[in-house]
């Protein structure tokens, strides 16, 4: 019985000793885990880009996130209409504009701007800011219209790579929602005139034009022929 006693405190001591070597062992891990883990970093912590869309990268328009100090961390981006972001951290831009994307691990989040720059910026837009009344308009065009009715103002400029002509439309309210242009084709190349747009905005093959947004208003951007000579580029409100 005495012998049974025995190996009974021996079985228990050595159970014992083995869940402490266990606790030790798995606080130890624990320890190590939290000190190189606590804190991640982020490189580069700025991006520039260029849009998916040109042909030759200036700069480039893929990009790789490089993360350290965390095993598994999350990528997410705060406008996907100027750049996406992988599982993996590569970061594509999309459209011309900027965002952030976050990175995060656990309790932390690291904030990565990033900028899409364009590389075709040979052609001037028309105003197209569909909250503005025919005066906000004309105070922003000045008094050298060329023609002014009701409810358009034709506002003509030339030089350079500028659209011959332009025509601006107004609602009941007398609130801007169409702007036209009309633009020799002598001045720019239809190949640059498509990609110009497709830098800046995403293109809608139900509705055959370019969407974008302004002042977090959608708009359509619609090219055509206005005849043997000219491009129509008509910026309608959404």
């Amino acid at each position: 019985m005495r012998k049974f006693f025995y190996v009974l405190i021996g079985v228990f001591s050595s159970i014992v000793g083995l869940l402490i070597l266990m606790f030790v062992s798995f606080t130890s891990c624990s320890s190590d885990e939290v000190e190189h883990f606590s804190r991640i970093s982020v490189e580069p912590d700025e991006l520039l880009l260029s849009s998916m869309y040109v042909k030759k990268d200036y700069p480039p328009s893929v990009r790789q996130l490089e993360v350290s100090g965390m095993r598994k961390v999350d990528f997410m981006s705060e406008d996907e209409n100027v750049a996406v972001v992988t599982e993996r951290g590569g970061v594509v831009g999309i459209h011309v504009g900027k965002t952030i994307i976050k990175v995060q691990a656990d309790n932390q989040t690291i904030d990565v701007k990033v900028e899409v720059v364009p590389k075709y910026q040979n052609f001037i837009e028309p105003i197209h800011d569909f909250s503005l009344t025919k005066n906000d308009l004309l105070s922003k065009l000045g008094d050298s219209y060329e023609m002014q009715t009701d409810p358009a103002v034709f506002y003509y400029r030339n030089g350079g790579v500028s659209p011959t002509g332009e025509w601006y439309f107004f609602d009941e309210e007398g609130v801007l929602y169409t702007s036209c242009l009309i633009l020799s084709k002598s001045k720019i190349l239809y190949d640059e005139l498509r990609l110009f747009m497709k830098e800046r905005y995403e293109y809608n093959i139900i509705r055959g034009a370019y969407v974008g947004y302004i002042n977090d208003k959608k708009l359509f951007i619609q090219l055509s022929e206005y005849d043997r000579e000219y491009y129509k580029i008509t910026y309608t409100r959404g």
